[in-house]
């Protein structure tokens, strides 16, 4: 009895076969993509944001009130709070700028504590619209910071209508004044963060 044999499959035909499951896969994939791509704009899908931790703010320099509404004449009394991550302190340089169209300050006024009960420094420039309060501590600070504390204030009479800004000045040009907050183990400036004011004068 004679036994036929099986002819074996060509070359052309296995490549034939793995183009076509290749290309079925591509078809795959591409729709996979196209209903991603739809579900994505029916359901506003946003990426996910990336979590960027935010620098630790170790010392901080603030005005209070932070607005508020008064009148041409009026004066009003704005404090200058400190504040300090529970880090000794041994002095402060506070630089404030405002506008003298429409501010001038009355009274400046330090405020002796246990914290600066000296105060070298206490300046008003009406002209330019400057001021600057130093405060120090009479020996190399110790004990941590508790805060906040009020360091000084200032007060003002409004001159002109319109909104105006009181401004801590954080850094300036070499050799101008700037607001520190001077750690006291290795001198190291904490300040990393300001907060001014922003007023309103009404007639």
């Amino acid at each position: 009895m004679e036994v036929k044999k099986t002819a074996p499959c060509c070359s052309f035909c296995s490549s034939k076969s793995k183009i076509l499951a290749v290309g079925l896969l591509i078809i795959i994939a591409f729709e996979f993509i196209f209903a991603f791509l739809l579900l994505r704009e029916k359901w506003a899908i946003s990426p996910i944001p990336l979590l960027i931790p935010r620098k630790a703010v170790l010392g901080r320099l603030s005005l209070s009130p932070e607005q508020g509404k008064f009148k041409i004449g009026e004066n009003f009394t704005v404090e200058i709070i400190l504040e300090a991550k529970n880090l000794p302190v041994n002095g402060s340089d506070i630089v404030l700028n405002f506008d003298p169209n429409f501010l001038t300050v009355e009274e400046s006024k330090a405020q002796t504590t246990s914290l600066f009960p000296i105060y070298p420094r206490n300046w008003v420039n009406n002209e330019n619209g400057e001021a600057i309060l130093t405060g120090l501590a009479t020996s190399p600070a110790k004990e941590p910071f508790v805060g906040p504390q009020l360091v000084g204030s200032l007060t003002f009479k409004g001159l002109k209508e319109g909104v105006t800004q009181v401004s801590i000045v954080r850094s300036q040009k070499e050799g101008s004044p700037s607001s520190t907050i001077i750690k006291a183990q290795g001198s190291q400036n904490i300040l990393s963060e300001v907060k001014g004011g922003k007023y309103e004068i009404l007639p």
